[in-house]
């Protein structure tokens, strides 16, 4: 989708996504997300919260190690 950030496994199952992209690549990511992604995905809840600048900017997007 041309995003770029990071996701991460968290120990309690959920998964926590830092995106960055155009605003329709967000809105596309978001879509994709909430069909729950890959297909095996269960998606129980979704939440976004925008964050304000400054914060890093991503060149790629990486898989971080489960916390």
């Amino acid at each position: 989708m041309g995003v770029t950030g990071w996701a991460r496994n968290q120990m309690d199952g959920s998964v926590e996504l830092l995106v960055q992209g155009s605003p329709k690549q967000l809105v596309d990511m978001c879509s994709w997300l909430r069909e729950g992604m890959p297909a095996a995905a269960l998606v129980d809840e979704f939440e976004v919260t925008e964050l304000p600048p400054p914060f890093a900017r991503f060149d790629a997007f990486d898989r971080l190690p489960t916390l």
